[in-house]
């Protein structure tokens, strides 16, 4: 259904609902999940308690759609930035460039993530992901593993297991944008992603004169 099919009412909910998640974004990433409450988030959106619980059966549901819905934005923005046709080395780094704008244009969404990574950790994660978001990720992480194994297969990549090395990848690059949260972090975005190309150059790009790195 699109915005122009949407009776008033339709879109007058979707406003409400907006707020909301907006407001619990904002929260939730400042002073964590489970320090913010429903009233909080009502609160900091400008409505009535009684309010959200119309529209938001309860902060775990409230937590879900909010997590659906910035999962459904970075999926797509993917799209836009990431083509099919492009070598190995430009697709790794369109890939990580796309994960670095997400990170920094999403700052208090990304904090909520790296709060439920180490929830998840120890077994007390909100939510899971939704089959359809488990499908996508999957289907992320199947990419990744996709253009190392064909780097590695033109002799551009040093042959590791893919997945391996995916899981490697991307720890590793989870853990250096957390740094970003640090309120003693200087560094940038530019910053971060000149570090995180440089350092998979060194251990990733098999090391010919020919061959382009990724910087």
């Amino acid at each position: 259904m699109t915005e122009e099919t949407l009776t008033r009412k339709e879109r007058d909910r979707r406003l409400r609902e907006d707020d909301f998640l907006r407001a619990a974004e904002q929260l939730f990433g400042a002073n964590g999940y489970y320090e913010t409450s429903m009233e909080d988030v009502a609160r900091a959106a400008e409505y009535a308690t009684g309010t959200i619980y119309r529209y938001f059966e309860s902060k775990e549901a409230l937590y879900r759609e909010l997590l659906e819905r910035k999962g459904h934005v970075f999926f797509e923005e993917l799209k836009k930035k990431v083509p099919d046709d492009l070598s190995p080395i430009d697709e790794l780094k369109a890939l990580l460039r796309a994960e670095l704008d997400w990170h920094f244009e999403n700052h208090a969404f990304m904090q909520i993530h790296f709060e439920q990574i180490a929830s998840r950790r120890e077994k007390k994660a909100v939510c899971d992901l939704s089959p359809t978001m488990q499908e996508k990720y999957a289907e992320y992480l199947a990419r990744w593993q996709d253009v190392l194994s064909r780097g590695m297969k033109d002799g551009v990549f040093n042959s590791y297991d893919p997945v391996i090395a995916v899981a490697a990848i991307k720890g590793f690059i989870e853990q250096v944008m957390h740094l970003s949260f640090d309120d003693t972090f200087e560094g940038g975005r530019n910053e971060v992603e000149s570090f995180l190309l440089s350092f998979l150059a060194n251990g990733l790009i098999v090391p010919k004169g020919d061959t382009d790195d990724l910087t």
